[in-house]
């Protein structure tokens, strides 16, 4: 017997059902009635009330597949998982897929809408179907938006990126459902061409009269970028920011950015943009479902950290000559986990890896000021580190994002609200959330500015020290990472699964360089201060490399 509370109208199989492309199809219902990623203006069962891409399982497989061989014997052509909703958000979709080969060799068909394909453990359980027939509406993001009116957490690149890496992993019929509705832009129709043909779909039968028209450029480079494999997205965004810090570097080196400069733009950024960011992502991205579904991730944040600490401890002791162990450990233990991870995850996972980002600042904060503050004191952390903790504008931000978007739900689309819509209030409410917006937008290229020109006013000081340096790098950029992995497959093991999206923007962070905060940080509480800059610096100029290639072995190892 089951254990999950049957949802009405989930799990219902019904037909077989006349289909022009599947012949007899037996269907299956996997999600509620109009609960979609998308709110299509054209779609004929109306209008999506629960507008969502939180991954649920509504109904038990088992139960799906108990009842069905009784209706196997209409010997339908294809058993197909449709239905009223977006089948891709049912979290044992490849459970049911695996089960259902396992009773018959009739092929199993999924119709979606592609939202999702971007998503690793969504590509992973699609696999095992013998054809996927995803949707394609649009050739820009303006008629994407238009047309099918997704949740806040979907862009157009990342779709389209879906369905291109997709095709290269998939091996079965792959049909790929084009809209072109009257008075539809050609400029927009060329583009929904290009994508199409670099999707790779498979000829339908009778074949389509569609063409790929040529003289889109921007159509045909959003194909293309859309195309490069996850892994080149991590190096791409790696080398981007790495450009950026570079740039920083050479600014401070060449002092048209000095000492004093790089202060006041760090408080700039801490105090001020950097909180505009937390706080309209949270109001954009967080929900009741959301919340629920993510309460966790602050406390994967401060586990990042107490295990890194815990690897230092027991790698770096023999080193304790070369270094005093409290600031080798410190250094190991503390990734940069804002604003190094967040263009990646961001590329990755859209507002939900940024989401995870900030959540995860919310315990590696907490941490950073107790455990952190007491490995460099060596005693408890004092009232005043407490006090700058509860003071921090980033988790003020934070507590007023997230209450903000479930007090007033409605809040999220101030951010879209067009001039002159609505009353005064709301008008004004308007101004105010997308200038934060606005300036949230300056946080990336500003923290990397900033984290160059610190690194290019870093004087490396005499060559001591060195096996202490090494040993934090490798344990920072290597055993740390290696170790978070190790503990994320033991949670598997026991049950607790965490979401792919979650768990790898926990991986990109747990592998990333030294925090440039922690050479704030060994100077007020009395650690190392050379060790520290040196640490930074090195893990910095080290992690161009072993952040792609790390991502590069969670993925392909299956991890």
């Amino acid at each position: 017997m089951s254990d999950i509370p049957p949802v009405s109208g989930v799990g219902c199989i019904f037909g077989p059902v006349p289909s022009r492309r599947l012949g007899r199809s037996l269907g299956i219902d996997l999600v509620p009635a109009k609960t979609c990623s998308y709110d299509c203006s054209y779609c004929q069962i109306g209008r999506t009330t629960a507008h969502t891409v939180e991954r649920r399982r509504w109904c038990d497989p088992q139960d799906i597949l108990r009842q069905l061989p009784e209706r196997l014997g209409s010997v339908p052509d294809y058993i197909t998982l449709s239905g009223a909703g977006e089948p891709t958000l049912y979290d044992g979709l490849g459970e049911l897929i695996a089960g259902i080969k396992s009773l018959t060799d009739i092929p199993v068909a999924v119709i979606t809408n592609g939202s999702l394909l971007w998503r690793a453990d969504v590509r992973a359980e699609l696999m095992g179907a013998d054809l996927v027939a995803p949707s394609l509406d649009a050739g820009d993001a303006a008629t994407f938006t238009a047309i099918n009116r997704p949740v806040a957490e979907l862009d157009f690149a990342r779709m389209v990126r879906g369905l291109i890496e997709f095709r290269r992993q998939y091996d079965g019929k792959y049909w790929l459902e084009i809209f072109l509705r009257s008075g539809h832009r050609c400029r927009a129709g060329a583009g929904t061409l290009a994508i199409a043909s670099a999707a790779g779909a498979d000829p339908l039968h009778p074949p389509g009269r569609a063409h790929l028209l040529h003289g889109n450029r921007k159509s045909n480079y959003t194909a293309m970028t859309a195309a490069m494999p996850d892994h080149y997205v991590v190096l791409l965004k790696t080398m981007v920011m790495f450009l950026v810090m570079a740039i920083g570097w050479a600014a401070r080196r060449r002092a048209y950015i000095t000492t004093a400069t790089t202060q006041v733009m760090s408080r700039l950024v801490v105090d001020i943009v950097f909180p505009c960011l937390v706080f309209t992502q949270l109001l954009r991205t967080v929900n009741p479902g959301s919340l629920r579904q993510a309460w966790y991730v602050p406390l994967l944040g401060v586990g990042v950290i107490l295990l890194a600490a815990l690897v230092a401890v027991i790698l770096l002791a023999p080193l304790r000559r070369s270094a005093p162990l409290s600031s080798m450990v410190f250094l190991a233990a503390l990734p940069n986990w804002i604003f190094l991870p967040l263009p990646i995850a961001s590329a990755l996972y859209g507002d939900m890896g940024v989401r995870d980002v900030l959540l995860v600042n919310v315990g590696a904060q907490l941490a950073l000021w107790s455990l952190g503050v007491w490995i460099l004191r060596g005693a408890r952390p004092d009232i005043k580190s407490l006090r700058n903790l509860l003071k921090n504008p980033g988790l003020l931000a934070t507590a007023g994002g997230i209450l903000l978007a479930i007090w007033l739900p409605g809040a999220r689309e101030l951010q879209s609200l067009p001039q002159g819509v609505g009353g005064g209030g709301h008008f004004a409410a308007a101004v105010m959330v997308q200038t934060m917006a606005m300036l949230g937008e300056l946080t990336i290229p500003l923290a990397l500015l900033i984290t160059g020109a610190q690194l290019g006013g870093l004087r490396a000081g005499r060559p001591h020290g060195a096996e202490a340096l090494i040993g934090v790098t490798l344990v920072r950029l290597l055993a740390a990472p290696a170790a978070t992995v190790a503990c994320m497959r033991l949670l598997a093991c026991l049950g607790l699964v965490v979401p792919d999206a979650t768990r790898i923007t926990i991986y990109l962070i747990a592998c990333m360089p030294v925090a440039i905060s922690a050479s704030i940080m060994t100077d007020r509480y009395g650690g190392d201060n050379l060790l520290s800059a040196r640490a930074v610096f090195l893990s910095t100029l080290c992690s161009i490399l072993t952040v792609p290639a790390f991502y590069w072995l969670v993925r392909t190892g299956g991890f």
